[in-house]
């Protein structure tokens, strides 16, 4: 006891009560079943006790959520991979088809990417699309599945028929003649014409209309045909 008297210095008496609360922590965290290594917590206060635990149970928890994000990364890693991919124009998506100036500012129609035309019933959106991405989709043979609640497949089988004949086989269909019907045999034979050239794009280009729009339906068709 006169050598432990001897040892102990009162002006220390805070640290001595500071390193008691930091072991009485420690086996208690013992007692309840977490394991500590005794060696690293020598050196270690009680708050930094605190955070190495706080940091080892948000860390188990964590492992749990790998189907909720891609991964974690180092802002350097895997960089000069990055350069290559880069180089070889992955970040440029479907140009819009004869709208060189809106590709080159929006880079196209990126993967993953939202796209949203706006615009009051009847300003011509899906008459924009089917100019900028129908006629893109089958000059880059890409594939693609349309989704529509106000207009009818016939409607844009009738888009793409005109389409095929102005640019595939320069034949200068106009629309008013399909609406219009009783077709020349001229006509009929360049219908058919372009007809035979779809059906070699066989499962290309998908149309799904709705006959009630049902957003959590739309994901799921996304889904299927993604």
């Amino acid at each position: 006891i006169k050598d432990l008297v001897n040892m102990v210095a009162e002006e220390n008496f805070d640290g001595y009560l500071k390193e008691l609360h930091k072991w009485s922590t420690v086996n208690t965290l013992l007692n309840n079943g977490f394991l500590v290594d005794l060696k690293e917590c020598i050196d270690m206060d009680i708050s930094e006790i605190y955070d190495m635990m706080e940091a080892l149970l948000n860390d188990s928890f964590i492992q749990n959520v790998s189907d909720e994000i891609s991964g974690i990364y180092d802002i350097a890693e895997e960089l000069d991979d990055l350069i290559d991919e880069l180089n070889e124009g992955m970040m440029v998506g479907l140009p819009f088809d004869n709208m060189p100036m809106l590709t080159s500012e929006t880079s196209g129609c990126l993967s993953g990417n939202f796209a949203l035309v706006a615009g009051t019933s009847g300003a011509g959106k899906s008459t924009f699309v089917r100019n900028s991405i129908l006629s893109s989709v089958i000059k880059y043979n890409e594939r693609l599945v349309v989704f529509i609640n106000e207009e009818d497949e016939k409607k844009w089988k009738s888009e793409v028929l005109i389409w095929v004949a102005n640019n595939i086989f320069d034949f200068d269909i106009q629309k008013h003649q399909l609406r219009n019907g009783k077709f020349s045999k001229d006509l009929r034979d360049k219908l058919n014409k372009c007809s035979e050239w779809l059906k070699e794009k066989n499962k290309q280009i998908m149309i799904i209309p709705f006959k009630t729009f049902s957003t959590s339906t739309c994901i799921k068709l996304i889904r299927k045909y993604m």
